[in-house]
C-alpha cells in the first residue's frame, strides 16, 4: 500500500493541473451552448454548408447536434482526445520513469516481488484515472444544469461521459504496455501524443471512408 501511496503522490500534482485545465476547457464550450441554442439555426446551417465528408470526419450529428447531449457528445470528442494522451502518458511514465531516472536497480532489491511493483503502480494509475474522470463528470453535469434548466437526459449525458473512462483505460494498458516491453523510451510525451494522434486520424479516416 505504501507504493501505490508513494506513486499517487508523484503524480497528483500534474493529475490536478490536467483536472484544472479540462474542467476550464468544459466550462468554455458548455456556457457556450446557452449562445448556441438562441440561434442554433444559423449555427446548423454554417455547418450544412460543410462538405460531408468533413462533418463525418469530425463526428458530427446535425440531427443532434442542437440538443444539450448532442452538443456534449461533439465537444466530448476533444475531452476524450486530452484524457487519452493522458492516459498513455500516465501508463508510460509509470513504469519508464524507473528505467529513465535509473531507479529500476535500487528498487528490486527491496524485499517485495516484481508482481507486487507492477500491481502497484498499476494500482495508482487506476487511482488518477477514475479521479480525474469523476471530476470532468461532476464538472460537466454541473454546468449542464446551469445552462439547460430545463433538464436533459441524465443517464445519456452520463453514458457519453463514460466512454472518456473506457477510452483512457484503453490508452492508459497501451502506455503500460510499451513501456514495460522497451527499457529506451527518450520522450513520453512525444509517444504519448503521437500515438493517440494516428489513432485520432484513423478514426476520422474510418469515418469518412465507413470502413473499420
Amino acid at each position: 500500500m505504501n507504493m501505490v501511496i508513494h506513486e499517487i503522490r508523484q503524480y497528483l500534482k500534474s493529475t490536478l493541473i490536467w483536472i484544472a485545465s479540462l474542467v476550464v476547457i468544459i466550462v468554455a464550450f458548455l456556457g457556450a451552448y446557452t449562445g448556441f441554442s438562441d440561434d442554433a439555426e444559423a449555427f446548423l446551417k454554417l455547418f450544412e454548408g460543410l462538405p460531408p465528408e468533413v462533418l463525418e470526419a469530425l463526428s458530427v450529428d446535425l440531427m443532434n447536434l442542437a440538443s444539450l447531449n448532442g452538443y456534449f457528445g461533439y465537444i466530448m470528442l476533444y475531452i476524450v482526445l486530452s484524457l487519452s494522451i493522458m492516459g498513455m502518458n500516465l501508463g508510460l511514465n509509470l513504469y519508464a520513469r524507473e528505467y529513465t531516472d535509473k531507479t529500476a536497480d535500487f528498487l528490486l532489491t527491496k524485499p517485495v516481488t516484481r508482481s507486487k511493483v507492477v500491481l502497484s503502480k498499476l494500482m495508482a494509475g487506476l487511482a488518477l484515472i477514475l479521479l480525474i474522470n469523476a471530476a470532468v463528470t461532476l464538472s460537466a453535469y454541473i454546468v449542464a444544469r446551469v445552462v439547460e434548466p430545463g433538464g436533459f437526459d441524465t443517464r445519456v449525458f452520463l453514458l457519453i461521459s463514460l466512454t472518456a473512462l473506457f477510452v483512457q483505460l484503453i490508452f492508459f494498458s497501451l502506455g503500460v504496455l510499451i513501456a514495460v516491453m522497451s527499457n529506451r523510451i527518450r520522450s513520453v510525451v512525444t509517444i504519448s501524443i503521437s500515438t493517440v494522434m494516428a489513432f485520432f486520424i484513423a478514426s476520422m479516416v474510418s469515418n469518412v471512408i465507413k470502413e473499420d
